[in-house]
């Protein structure tokens, strides 16, 4: 949607979930002056549509009321500025999951010529005419700073090549996008882990287990068994217990830091002691505490994670820290025994869309309290 800031006409973009996080990008484009449609499928809890039209941009600032609301606002700055020529973009928010500096986008902003600098809660960044081409060689890998690059770089002058870039397939998807103007967003694993904790099936359409990468491996080495049939594919338990794993998250193609929670609380109930060791992200382990409440028995050290498993989880009252925490106590919930509270579980919808009816569709006993 950010990159949709470049572009003059109208763009559809298709398979479009409805989330919070759409809701607040949807938001912040019509602040700058863009015009947004959502075309509802009401045939599906899914697959809508977008149409967004910046053909009369006239603003280039965000507010911090708009950027507060999500981590990804911090992407706008590339398209902002090389479309408008200067952006101010408020500092960004989302989930609490760690450091998470913009120091690597500022600076591959800087390197295609741009001014940036820090005022107080703002960025904000010029370019005295066009951005120019060069190479941007990251120290580290960033798939929000390769983004907001890949952005900026598509209107600047001349060539510009991009050496330790992040290859995840949302920034595959971007650069599809950029030539094609086509998108697709899928997230996948934590109905399979659901399937697997609770000794369940779930048939998932539209997919096939190439889509899972990596996860594939660690689903099937905690017992799960992935069958691809014709319109999708059907994930299940294959051993009669869950086995442990031992994890360690890295960038892309590694295993993902946004799937290391659901795996933890699946892990509650392995047979056997589970580790996982955390690279990427500082601080994302505040779910730990939540479901030890239900009975887990989980100690964090650092950044590594031991989960000895038990016979059993029993349902309480927890309360969410972020997205991905709050799949991971839904699914631990789903496995327990009793009733499971999730308190400020507005944080799943930011990430998957009407999640409660699709559960309700496979047997789960869920209801959401607004």
């Amino acid at each position: 949607m950010a990159a949709c800031i470049l572009l003059n006409g109208n763009v559809v973009l298709a398979d479009m979930p409805d989330l919070r996080d759409v809701a607040v990008m949807s938001e912040l484009i019509t602040s700058l002056g863009g015009r947004i449609s959502f075309l509802r499928n009401t045939q599906e809890k899914a697959n809508h549509k977008v149409e967004i039209n910046c053909d009369n941009l006239h603003n280039w600032a965000i507010p911090h009321e708009i950027t507060s609301q999500m981590r990804a606002s911090c992407l706008t700055l590339g398209p902002i500025l090389a479309r408008m020529g200067r952006a101010e973009v408020a500092l960004p928010g989302g989930c609490s999951i760690g450091s998470r500096p913009l120091d690597m986008h500022i600076w591959a902003l800087q390197k295609l010529g741009a001014k940036v600098e820090v005022c107080g809660n703002y960025v904000k960044c010029s370019s005295n005419g066009k951005l120019v081409g060069c190479h941007i060689g990251f120290q580290s890998v960033s798939v929000g700073a390769t983004e907001n690059a890949l952005m900026a770089a598509v209107m600047a002058r001349g060539v510009t090549t991009i050496s330790n870039a992040a290859t995840e397939p949302e920034v595959v998807d971007l650069a599809h996008f950029l030539v094609k103007a086509g998108a697709q967003i899928s997230g996948i694993g934590t109905y399979a882990l659901a399937a697997i904790s609770t000794g369940g099936n779930v048939h998932i359409v539209g997919v096939t287990s190439e889509t899972l990468g990596c996860l594939a491996r660690e689903l099937e080495s905690m017992g799960g068994k992935i069958t691809d049939v014709p319109d999708g594919l059907v994930v299940s338990r294959h051993d009669p217990h869950i086995n442990p794993v031992v994890l360690h998250t890295a960038p892309y193609p590694g295993f993902p830091s946004d799937m290391q929670a659901q795996f933890a609380a699946t892990a509650c109930l392995a047979r056997g002691t589970s580790q996982i060791h955390e690279h990427v992200f500082d601080r994302r382990f505040s779910y730990a505490r939540e479901l030890a409440k239900m009975g887990a028995d989980i100690h964090v050290q650092g950044d590594t994670a031991s989960i000895r498993g038990v016979d059993k989880l029993h349902g309480a009252s927890v309360q969410a820290p972020d997205l991905r925490a709050s799949a991971a106590l839904l699914i631990a919930g789903l496995s327990a025994q009793g009733v499971t509270t999730i308190s400020n579980a507005q944080t799943l919808y930011r990430g998957y869309e009407a999640m409660e009816e699709k559960l309700r569709a496979c047997g789960a006993e869920v209801e959401l309290v607004r």
